[in-house]
């Protein structure tokens, strides 16, 4: 029974880029999380928080952690829209899934766009699947460590001792590396133990 409900999980809505960074009409600059929370972007009255999983069940299960962080639990919604696993009342919040990207929208419920256009918007703009960026990685030079991203919009780093007005380069190397590229997908690579 397990196996048929992730089965219908991984066939539902198919695979995905992302959903662009930048250029989307409407969202405000992305401010990246952390690879299991995806990134967020202000919109007009509210916000939306995006997820790109390696497939299907990771983005469902980030919708249930997302619907799990309301204080009263969130119902189905009945909308037409053309995604997955949808709940909230689809004019102030909404949570869902198309195939492996995890979306919520939170907007005032009393403002000129609701929740249920801005996930059409999102929907409406994710990229084809494309090959998953490679994580980054550190090279040592001597007594420093320099991060490689090609192509990341942003890197986060935890751990380690960054060297003042040098950039990406440590004193100390970091335990482990995030970085995000132009459709929200985040690329670990943690320090060997």
């Amino acid at each position: 029974m397990i196996a048929l409900f992730l089965a219908s999980i991984a066939f539902a809505g198919g695979r995905h880029g992302g959903v662009p960074v930048t250029g989307v009409q409407g969202l405000g600059e992305p401010s990246f999380e952390t690879s299991s929370t995806g990134w967020s972007a202000q919109v007009d009255g509210g916000y939306v928080r995006i997820f790109v999983g390696h497939d299907d069940v990771e983005a469902h299960d980030w919708v249930g952690r997302m619907a799990l962080g309301f204080s009263k639990p969130l119902t189905p919604y009945a909308g037409s829209l053309p995604a997955e696993d949808l709940q909230g009342d689809g004019k102030g919040l909404l949570v869902l899934r198309d195939g492996n990207v995890g979306m919520l929208v939170r907007v005032d419920p009393t403002g000129t766009v609701d929740a249920e256009t801005w996930a059409r918007t999102l929907i409406g703009s994710l990229a084809p699947d494309s090959p998953w960026p490679a994580p980054p990685s550190l090279k040592q030079e001597g007594d420093r460590w320099t991060v490689v991203a090609p192509g990341a919009k942003q890197v986060a780093f935890h751990g380690g001792h960054l060297v003042a007005n040098q950039g990406l380069v440590f004193s100390e190397p970091p335990t482990e590396l995030v970085a995000w590229d132009e459709l929200g997908r985040a690329s670990v690579w943690t320090a060997a133990k």
